[in-house]
């Protein structure tokens, strides 16, 4: 690929390369640079990949990307932060997979784990698709299980994962995002369709350093969705939500809006009520097959908002249906590595 055409999308602010150099391959480890590759050398918090350009030159890069000019005669190529260079060339090598497949993002201190299996079970099973998982316990391809060694991969690793799932035939991916994978730009350039908050407590602060930083990087997921899903009753969505301008689905604060819940989780006993009109809900009630199906009986953060799913991805799914979507599906999970949690869920269109 033309060095060019992996810079599309950056500025650059100075340069000494030539834009229509043939680049072979792509790497942010000097030790992995190929003959004719391209180095992009990133700032990290524990050492800056600048000291490392002599070891890139000596194994043959054709050029650098660097947020300052390089000692020694290498082709060069300065952009204002090389770390959101790499994503952006990292989603022009690979073609921009992510746009070939529907992307759902999930976010928050816990359940998203539980969440992205759920999801994707959901798209599987009602809407016939080939789901992607990217997550802390594993990567998935449908059914193909991959190893993970962080929650969001680094960027060129992420594209390089949405190109083997697009090629694999996945029509959706359904991905946990960490909050230091919002603030690093892994996901830097990827476009979901649907994000998901989940819950802030207290976490990750050794990076973060105060709850309102980790409560804006958590909140960055909401400038790149189309469709917000986010719990009304969870002390930090006001923050999160400050600056969104996506379309919002909010699970309402369980303390002050007295609606229906649409599922409930008592003891070991799954209940789905459906509302209609002012006549009293049916309800249908499931017991697991075995207690250990439904973990100690949070599952909340997890359920609440699976219907606006539903309602996104499977358009000949009806709400009213959700009993018969989730039940099978809770039984088929049995073994979700994550806690599960619930109380009572509503799921409500945000007001104007």
């Amino acid at each position: 690929m033309k060095l060019n055409e992996l810079l599309k999308g950056l500025t650059v602010l100075a340069a000494t390369a030539d834009m229509d150099t043939d680049i072979t391959d792509v790497c942010y480890d000097s030790r992995q640079t190929a003959e004719g590759g391209l180095f992009v050398a990133i700032a990290g918090a524990e050492t800056d990949g600048h000291r490392f350009i002599p070891m890139a030159r000596e194994k043959g890069a054709a050029c650098v990307v660097c947020q300052h000019a390089p000692d020694g005669d290498i082709p060069y190529v300065v952009v204002e932060d090389s770390r959101r260079a790499l994503a952006v060339i990292a989603c022009n090598w690979f073609d921009h997979p992510s746009r070939e497949m529907t992307m759902i993002g999930v976010t928050g201190t816990s359940g998203k784990t539980t969440s992205t299996y759920l999801i994707k079970s959901i798209l599987e099973q009602k809407a016939g698709a080939k789901v992607g998982l990217i997550g802390t316990i594993q990567n998935m391809i449908g059914s193909e299980v991959l190893h993970t060694e962080r929650t969001t991969p680094e960027s060129f690793e992420l594209q390089k994962l949405f190109r083997r799932m697009s090629d694999a035939g996945c029509t959706h991916v359904v991905m946990e995002v960490s909050s230091h994978a919002l603030t690093l730009d892994r996901v830097y350039g990827v476009r979901f369709a649907v994000g998901i908050f989940t819950n802030l407590s207290q976490d990750h602060l050794d990076f973060h350093h105060t709850m309102e930083a980790y409560c804006d990087a958590k909140a960055i997921l909401f400038d790149r969705c189309d469709v917000g899903v986010y719990n009304a009753d969870d002390p930090w969505h006001q923050r999160l939500l400050a600056h969104a301008q996506c379309p919002r689905l909010f699970l309402p604060d369980l303390k002050k809006n007295k609606t229906p819940a649409v599922i409930r989780a008592t003891g070991h006993t799954i209940a789905c009520e459906f509302s209609g009109n002012h006549e009293s809900p049916p309800i249908k009630k499931y017991t697991p097959i075995n207690k250990r199906m439904i973990p100690p009986m949070k599952w909340r953060r997890i359920i609440e908002y699976i219907p606006n799913i539903i309602r996104s991805e499977c358009q000949d799914t009806i709400i009213s249906k959700t009993s018969d979507v989730i039940h099978p599906i809770l039984r088929a999970n049995s073994r979700i590595p994550e806690r599960i949690k619930s109380e009572a869920i509503s799921v409500l269109p945000e007001k104007p």
